[in-house]
């Protein structure tokens, strides 16, 4: 599990499509913008497709990935889990956070409560500057045992 459900979630967006498989709780940025309201409603636009960049410095910040992006082979008679997991399958819509908070280890480095989160490799959140990688938000707090930390999460 990578994001616990202690959380406040003050803006969500459902505008956006990822088409890999994800694990919840790291940082989406954007991989193709679409026209309009980021809807499928002209003809070869795929709209808004976010992606856990492998290098983000210069992309821009989508938001935090509030459910798992899972590859279904088959969908004959298969009841996606929508309350229980949080599951999606592959190139369906995602809800991402914009603003609020999480708790989550998809954590590079060890922040200190008050340090600026920014946006790292294969969306993970990190306390080291990198230029070219947004800020995201504030850690507010360490990481515990498990290696959790809260993220304030501003974008």
């Amino acid at each position: 599990m990578a994001l616990k459900p202690d959380r406040e979630e003050l803006a969500q967006d459902i505008s956006n499509y990822m088409n890999e498989a994800a694990e919840r709780g790291g940082v989406a940025t954007f991989l193709t913008v679409g026209s309009g309201g980021g809807w499928r409603t002209v003809m070869g636009d795929t709209g808004n497709v976010v992606t856990y960049a492998a290098a983000p410095s210069g992309k821009s910040v989508a938001g935090i990935l509030l459910n798992d992006m899972v590859p279904v082979v088959n969908r004959t008679g298969y009841t996606f889990r929508y309350g229980q997991r949080d599951e999606m399958p592959i190139g369906a819509k995602c809800t991402l956070l914009r603003r609020g908070w999480v708790v989550t280890n998809k954590i590079l480095g060890t922040p200190v409560g008050g340090e600026t989160a920014y946006v790292a490799v294969s969306g993970l959140i990190s306390p080291n500057a990198v230029t070219g990688n947004a800020a995201i938000g504030q850690f507010l707090s360490k990481l515990d045992e498990d290696g959790y930390a809260r993220v304030s999460i501003t974008i």
